[in-house]
């Protein structure tokens, strides 16, 4: 698709499959009313919109509310960084969505609260989390991906994870574990000002892996920048990009 055209290529037009491609239609449009018959069927508001919806990490994007210096970071299942560029970004590994009159321009890691959950239980993070001192640095230089291969913030499809020697201490383990997917976040950044130039100021971050306190404090050592977590959720984003519909 041609984003700046908002059309696929003409290339695309003269084929025997051009009846299979999608409409390109933007985030946050007004698409139409809802079927009568599937509103009586689910007891729901016949007079409902349907409208256009956009990514997980977009509408986290949108529910944070971030300005042009800003950057978010989703902490999921994976790692995914984004930010404000006044053009498309084309480069291998990178995604570019125009939301809200905004160009979003970022990437995701195949790196991030997965690794986690293979080795510790929620609480078993919590409780490992409080004997850090995110102030010290381990000894340990970890490439903590959930599997073989990376796509962001670079492109490799036989990078092997790197989750040993693993130490004694849990608590050690987890510290490395941190530390590994800050340097990962902070490539990610990296690549991001490579392409565009301009660093956040400030990175508001999103997601399951925001809500702890070592784990944030580890990252804004290693990156040096402000980190703030947002309490808003994706569903907040979605509501905004409905509420705003044209």
């Amino acid at each position: 698709m041609d984003l700046i055209k908002e059309s696929w290529p003409k290339s695309y037009l003269n084929t025997t499959w051009q009846k299979c491609l999608p409409l390109i239609i933007k985030s946050g449009k007004i698409l139409g009313q809802i079927d009568t018959d599937l509103a009586e069927r689910f007891k729901l508001n016949k007079k409902i919109l349907l409208v256009s919806g956009t990514t997980d990490s977009n509408a986290a994007f949108l529910a944070a509310g971030l300005g042009n210096e800003e950057g978010l970071t989703v902490l999921g299942t994976t790692i995914v960084v984004k930010k404000i560029n006044k053009t498309p970004i084309k480069e291998k590994g990178i995604t570019t969505h125009r939301v809200s009159e905004n160009w979003i321009c970022g990437g995701a890691s195949n790196a991030g609260c997965g690794i986690l959950s293979q080795f510790f239980s929620d609480l078993e993070i919590k409780e490992l989390s409080r004997q850090i001192n995110p102030s010290k640095k381990t000894s340990l230089n970890l490439l903590p991906l959930n599997s073989r291969g990376e796509r962001f913030p670079v492109n490799n499809p036989f990078l092997e994870p790197i989750l040993s020697p693993r130490p004694v201490s849990d608590s050690l383990f987890l510290h490395a574990l941190f530390e590994g997917l800050a340097r990962i976040e902070l490539k990610g950044w990296e690549k991001l000002y490579e392409l565009t130039g301009s660093l956040p100021k400030r990175i508001v971050t999103t997601g399951g892996g925001s809500k702890n306190p070592q784990w944030r404090a580890i990252r804004e050592r290693i990156i040096n920048i402000p980190i703030i977590s947002c309490k808003k959720t994706t569903s907040f984003g979605t509501a905004l990009l409905a509420i705003n519909a044209k």
